[in-house]
């Protein structure tokens, strides 16, 4: 069966599924004014969502082992990784993103 949480329809499918699949989406205009919206999806296959929140703190850990500067003190990692380098580090699991 399937259990569907209220927290912005994050669903979990067990028994022969196990997908986890979590949306992000906005809304805003063009330089023209028209209006848009955009929904972003990341789907976790065969157990692999919890890769998904430890992976920020995996790539700045490579990058400070590369001995990059990530500056001095608690930040939050916004601007410091890139949506591509999080997927690249989520390649090797059975996880995949798309627009619509």
């Amino acid at each position: 069966g399937k259990l569907r949480c209220a927290a912005h329809g994050l669903r979990r499918e067990g028994a022969g599924g196990d997908v986890i699949a979590a949306p992000a989406g906005g809304e805003g205009k063009d330089a023209a004014g028209n209006s848009h919206r955009r929904s972003w999806f990341i789907i976790a296959r065969d157990g692999s969502g919890p890769h998904i929140p430890t992976t920020p703190a995996i790539v700045m850990a490579k990058k400070l082992l590369r001995g990059e500067s990530l500056g001095v003190g608690a930040q939050p990692c916004v601007g410091l990784v890139s949506l591509e380098e999080l997927l690249g580090e989520l390649s090797a699991y059975p996880i995949k993103t798309f627009t619509h």
